[in-house]
């Protein structure tokens, strides 16, 4: 399928490359280079402009890791891929694996994406540290509260790390030397050699494990940022 300039006639090797997952009731619009940077939405165009109204939100984690943000010098997204979704596509969660993505990255790639992923989880413990621990909840009066919210987020990392072949055990959110052993854990299993032939115990690529950690990180943090400015004690 051909792809497209969304929102800016700028010529493709200056726009930002992005995948759409496609599901039954939820779509989702990630960048291919800015791990994190992903939105999801009802249709393909309302995801992009979800993503496109979220660079300024992921600036300070492009900045954080030393990265000069294309996003936003140009708010041009162009699509390279659609994929098809699942029922975690439904659920909330981008599941599908970019064909880009099955391409173990170059050293260098793969050290700046995990700079990036680094990133994520430096704004996410600044969010955290700065949050109240009782969130605003939602009509019903559901929703997690922050630490609820982090130990969530710990545990879907260690089973994360299973689909690269680790085995960890979720580390206390109140323990911080252990929260930094978790991840680098994994950030030295991404930086590592492609797998033999077949992938070992590995089920997702390093580009994409990348992606989802870093997805699940920041979609987390921002909700604690939206929560906690009308969050009561």
């Amino acid at each position: 399928m051909p792809s497209r300039h969304y929102n800016s006639p700028v010529p493709a090797e200056t726009a930002v490359p992005v995948v759409i997952e496609v599901g039954a009731h939820r779509v989702f619009a990630s960048s291919v280079d800015w791990p994190g940077w992903t939105r999801s939405d009802r249709d393909e165009e309302r995801a992009l402009s979800a993503l496109s109204a979220a660079a300024a939100r992921y600036l300070p984690v492009a900045e954080g890791a030393g990265e000069a943000f294309s996003g936003m010098r140009s708010h041009a997204l162009q699509v390279v891929e659609r994929l098809p979704g699942s029922a975690t596509t439904d659920f909330g969660a981008p599941s599908a694996i970019a064909t880009s993505e099955h391409e173990h990255p170059s050293p260098a790639t793969a050290a700046r994406l995990v700079r990036l992923l680094d990133g994520t989880w430096s704004f996410f413990d600044r969010v955290v540290a700065s949050a109240p621990q009782t969130l605003r909840k939602g009509p019903r009066g559901g929703g997690r509260d922050r630490d609820a919210i982090v130990d969530h987020v710990l545990k879907a990392e260690t089973a994360y790390a299973g689909k690269l072949g680790l085995r960890l055990v979720a580390p206390r959110l109140a323990d911080s030397a252990a929260v930094g052993a978790h991840r680098q854990a994994i950030t030295a299993t991404l930086l590592g050699p492609a797998p033999p032939d077949g992938g070992g115990t590995r089920s997702w690529p390093v580009r994409y494990a990348i992606r989802r950690l870093a997805w699940h990180v920041l979609d987390h943090a921002w909700e604690i940022e939206d929560k906690a400015g009308r969050a009561t004690e």
